[in-house]
């Protein structure tokens, strides 16, 4: 914790860069094409850049609310990334274990985002398009199904996170599920008995 006070958040090109890089380092397209910065280059690798986002972020744990202008344009960036795994690996019959790395990775990021920004402001920026309700519950699902692992638990919060945001999509939920096995809606809903035990 600093002992001056902040005016700005002067890290905002430096975690534009490390989280371009975190989404290029998980195979996915979020970087916008937006070039890494030479200045505030960050780590090559996916552990370290993350280990960097951690320290710079946790300078603004008592000042949250300088993260308020880049806020949308940062998670802009971490969300597509996120967004474009979910879709890849609902469609998938197995979860290889190499999406599942590089969507955790994401999903803490979007954890340091919560724990510094709060979760009220983060979660309004998730995407809200009817679209990703079946991929996003698909893939929570999935999860609970095949891994109980506690490892894990940063990419259920960022899913349930953006399911809560999905669910209030205007359209009825049964005309959205393509699936075939069991209904979107009551694999949902064991979804959330299971949290509640």
């Amino acid at each position: 914790t600093s002992t001056s006070a902040s005016s700005h958040f002067s890290a905002r090109s430096e975690v534009l860069s490390l989280l371009s890089a975190l989404c290029a380092a998980g195979g996915s397209e979020c970087s916008e094409d937006r070039p890494l910065s030479t200045d505030n280059a960050p780590p090559k690798d996916a552990e370290a850049m993350l280990a960097r986002l951690t320290k710079v972020l946790d300078k603004y744990q008592e000042q949250p609310v300088l993260l308020a202008a880049s806020l949308e344009e940062l998670l802009n960036v971490l969300l597509g990334g996120i967004r474009e795994i979910v879709h890849s690996l609902s469609n998938a019959e197995d979860l290889p274990e190499s999406s599942l790395v590089s969507l955790g990775r994401l999903c803490r990021a979007v954890y340091l985002f919560c724990k510094t920004r709060g979760r009220k402001h983060v979660k309004k920026f998730f995407p809200h398009a009817a679209s990703d309700l079946e991929p996003c519950a698909q893939l929570l699902i999935k999860l609970d199904d095949s891994f109980q692992s506690y490892s894990l638990w940063q990419i259920r919060y960022a899913l349930l996170l953006w399911l809560s945001v999905l669910v209030l999509v205007p359209f009825d939920l049964h005309s959205m599920d393509s699936s075939e096995d069991q209904s979107l809606v009551s694999g949902l809903i064991q979804c959330c008995k299971d949290r509640l035990r």
